[in-house]
């Protein structure tokens, strides 16, 4: 999740009975985040729940994102830890300040003293307005694998009547941060995704969102923090539907062009929305149907995501 859309997210915060101030110890116990990809200390009593992702009611899966949550008396605590699919090499320290500043020019980055290899920095965030999530600090992570994860906290509005309290206890979590046992595979070759398989270059990751009577895979190249993603869907059910009349967009305002998928040829819608170029085709085999879709920011790159969903087979 990028800082931006830090400040558009939105969780739910009901509020709970009165009760005391937030704790200021941590639980002796680990906690495993993003699929084992980092684990932190939580406080005793915060819980992880799974956010319901818009995708038909499909959970959010683990190893892209990890809600926890904390209520004490009408105070609600959300910690949002997320996969960046990015890397921070050369300054590290600087990526994340230009990353940062992006949403939160005027916060003040820190170092965070963690657990080798893992390496941090945080922010105090503080927002002009109160609205039903409140972010109060982003922490950044960066992995022994070089990856990048980030983890924001929130708290509802009775939360902002104490804002420096909640706010050192976000920090004193992210600051009990340590790298976990998995790690990012992205080496090159044949990946096995369900009933299907591809064969990905260097620096692609895979990751999957089963559904109740579908499965959508994803593949996300792995980018310096803050650019552009490339990245592609594989969705795998009975009821796909193209991505560019759910967006709204007439039928005039695509292009086709020819390419293959799962072995065919096929027709490749091509279109922009929001300032990214889309490109989607759709095929069937044995009562299966599959939705490839692809997204870059120029319209360029979309010849070349075609060719990686070109070795896309049954297994």
């Amino acid at each position: 999740m990028t800082l931006p859309a830090l400040l558009l997210f939105s969780v739910a915060l009901s509020a709970a009975p009165s009760g005391p101030a937030p704790p200021d110890t941590l639980a002796a116990t680990r906690t495993h985040l993003l699929g084992g990809h980092i684990t932190v200390a939580l406080p005793v009593g915060m819980k992880i729940e799974a956010r319901r992702a818009d995708l038909m009611s499909a959970p959010a899966p683990d190893q892209d994102e990890t809600r926890a949550v904390l209520d004490v008396g009408k105070v609600r605590l959300v910690m949002m830890a997320n996969e960046r699919y990015a890397f921070a090499s050369g300054d590290p320290r600087a990526a994340v300040q230009a990353d940062l500043a992006k949403g939160f020019p005027k916060a003040k980055l820190e170092a965070l003293t963690l657990a080798q290899p893992l390496r941090g920095y945080g922010a105090a965030i503080t927002l002009p307005e109160v609205g039903e999530a409140n972010l109060v600090y982003v922490a950044y992570l960066i992995n022994a694998d070089g990856s990048v994860q980030q983890v924001a906290f929130y708290v509802n509005p009775e939360g902002t009547q104490h804002a420096a309290d909640w706010t050192a206890l976000a920090r004193k979590i992210a600051a009990s941060a340590s790298a976990g046992a998995r790690h990012l595979d992205a080496k090159g070759g044949a990946r096995a995704l369900g009933p299907l398989r591809i064969t990905l270059p260097q620096g692609w990751v895979t990751h999957s969102q089963p559904g109740p009577d579908f499965a959508v895979y994803r593949l996300t190249k792995l980018t310096p923090l803050g650019s552009s993603p490339l990245t592609c869907g594989i969705y795998l059910g009975g009821y796909p539907a193209f991505q560019f009349r759910q967006a709204g967009i007439d039928a005039s305002q695509t292009r086709q062009v020819k390419g293959a998928l799962l072995g065919g040829v096929t027709e490749w819608v091509v279109w922009r929305h929001d300032g990214r170029s889309e490109t989607e085709a759709m095929a069937k085999h044995a009562g299966q149907r599959v939705h490839v879709f692809c997204s870059a920011d120029a319209e360029a790159d979309l010849a070349g995501l075609r060719q990686l969903a070109a070795t896309l087979r049954w297994r």
